[in-house]
């Protein structure tokens, strides 16, 4: 009985050991967006970029050593990082890090949005400070057509330009006025983790070695049970026949 149990337990201690577990650990990141709905990356791209990133078909352990990116997936408008490896805190530690790198990116993605807005407003602030000094120069020429000259045709010519850079000023002005809204007034809700990664306590569709070890001990006492019931069954059949026979003698 000691035997068998020991032997069992033996084959489960040697399972744990040299097939270790792989653990599993999943960050989920909200995509951010503005006020209009619009989100600072379309959640297919981000997805397709991500799964390049990581080249999450590669299964070489060589090309992609554990803790590792096992897999992305969308989930509306969020991704879900999954991370996989053989150290549960490992894995946490690399599904965290990869989620907050994502956050890194779209901070890194508005800022450079509002740059280039602001790039935007200073290029239509300096075309509309030029149209004004047109419009004004224009002014003294229509005058100067009317009193000096006395050319009415010069005059129209010259006031239908300045209608016409008026309008352009308007255009410009009301671009400027959207651009200064985005950037102050509209909401933005940054992107952000909305699940942190969490340490796993029990291996990717499996058991852990404590569980594996206590199952084959349990196994063990099972079959070693069964051997002793075996073994008892055949002394009693064996001491029944014995009798049988001496009482035939």
């Amino acid at each position: 009985m000691i035997a068998a149990l020991t032997a069992v337990t033996l084959a489960g201690l040697a399972l744990a050991l040299v097939r270790p577990p792989l653990y599993q650990s999943r960050a989920v990141v909200q995509i951010g967006w503005y006020e209009k709905g619009e989100l600072i990356e379309d959640p297919g791209e981000l997805l397709g970029r991500l799964l390049t990133t990581y080249n999450v078909d590669e299964d070489s352990e060589k090309i992609r050593p554990y803790p590792r990116i096992a897999d992305v997936i969308r989930d509306g408008a969020s991704v879900v990082m999954i991370a996989e490896g053989y150290e549960p805190t490992a894995v946490r530690d690399h599904a965290q890090a990869a989620a907050e790198a994502v956050v890194e990116e779209h901070s890194i993605l508005h800022d450079k949005l509002l740059s280039e807005m602001r790039l935007r407003l200073d290029g239509l602030n300096e075309t509309i400070a030029g149209l004004e000094l047109q419009i004004q120069e224009m002014g003294d020429a229509i005058r100067s057509a009317n009193v000096f000259r006395g050319d009415p045709f010069l005059a129209s010519t010259l006031l239908m330009e300045r209608a016409a850079a008026q309008r352009a000023v308007e255009t410009f002005l009301n671009r400027a006025m959207t651009i200064r809204y985005d950037m102050n007034v509209v909401e933005f809700r940054p992107t952000q983790v909305r699940h942190a990664a969490a340490t796993p306590e029990i291996p990717r569709g499996g058991i852990s070695k404590t569980m594996i070890v206590i199952i084959s001990m349990v196994l063990g006492f099972g079959f070693a049970l069964v051997v002793l019931v075996i073994r008892e069954s055949q002394r009693v059949l064996s001491d029944r026949l014995r009798q049988t026979e001496t009482g035939t003698s």
